[in-house]
């Protein structure tokens, strides 16, 4: 498969007097644009995660309704990952598929991880003098930079995130007998 190339802007921000080194400075910004990519697709795996499980639990036999509602209500625009969420919290509560401290780590995960993924699509990766940084809008502009412990952050928070999906997803198939 052919690999495209399109043209990027980058955000170079030098300090007045102290030199910057260019190359490090790019490859910073693609291994930040790398990363950013993974979230997105690991993100989005985890909201597919969502639709499953609801779906399963309302269609847990018939193939030809989960099709349709994933099709027309899961997938449709106003169906948002954070509503999908909410959705899944919702059922959580009614179920009770997790422990009180499950769930609220589950919400608090699952908050996160929509919050990374808007951080990371809408935000912009910025090389100031030789640190990288995310700068972005959640309810005022904000940066964070772009270490190893930010980047360990993440993994662990979409870990977890994987975890009590993989969790949630066995106690529905459970409680509905599928």
């Amino acid at each position: 498969m052919k690999e495209i190339k399109l043209k990027v802007s980058a955000t170079l921000m030098p300090t007045p007097g102290q030199p910057m080194n260019l190359g490090q400075a790019i490859a910073n910004q693609d291994t930040a644009r790398k990363n950013s990519t993974k979230i997105l697709w690991s993100a989005l795996g985890i909201e597919d995660q969502f639709g499953e499980i609801i779906s399963y639990y309302f269609f847990e036999k018939s193939k030809e309704k989960i099709k349709f509602f994933q099709n027309h209500i899961l997938s449709s625009e106003w169906f948002t990952f954070g509503a999908k969420r909410k959705f899944l919290i919702a059922l959580i509560n009614e179920e009770k598929l997790l422990e009180s401290k499950e769930k609220s780590e589950f919400e608090e995960c699952s908050k996160k991880v929509i919050s990374l993924r808007n951080r990371h699509t809408h935000g912009e990766v910025r090389v100031k003098s030789d640190v990288t940084f995310i700068a972005y809008f959640e309810g005022q502009p904000q940066e964070k930079e772009l270490s190893d412990e930010y980047w360990d952050s993440v993994e662990n928070i979409f870990e977890k995130a994987w975890n009590y999906v993989q969790k949630i997803r066995e106690k529905v198939i459970k409680t509905t007998g599928t």
